[in-house]
């Protein structure tokens, strides 16, 4: 399961790949990519300066929307627990602008629910 919720945040069951689910429907100052680059960022909840959890480069081409790729390996990389867990998450447009993420709405949340997956 992935979705992208009114709030940002989004919802990711671990060990699911999303390929070719358009959940971010980006419109930035009515911007349309053109050879950009997005870079999703997780970072764990308290550890917003430590290294991240998840860091995920986008080559966008054409288009005002883009879709998250994430692999099986991608959402493997997130700890097993037995229960939801909330991480927070950048979306950085060409490395200088933060298109989602910390803001005065505070952070934009990731939140990762336990997969049927056992680690490999």
């Amino acid at each position: 399961m992935i979705k992208f919720d009114e709030e940002k945040t989004i919802h990711l069951t671990r060990g699911d790949e999303t390929n070719d689910i358009n959940i971010l429907p980006i419109s930035f100052e009515n911007r349309t990519f053109n050879n950009d680059k997005l870079t999703l960022i997780v970072f764990d909840k308290k550890g917003y300066r430590q290294e991240p959890i998840l860091k995920k480069e986008y080559e966008v081409s054409e288009g005002d929307t883009f879709n998250l790729v994430l692999t099986h390996e991608d959402t493997m990389s997130f700890p097993l627990t037995n229960k939801k867990k909330t991480y927070w998450y950048d979306l950085i447009l060409n490395d200088y602008t933060t298109m989602y993420g910390f803001d005065e709405d505070n952070a934009k949340k990731f939140i990762v629910y336990p997969g049927g997956v056992i680690d490999d």
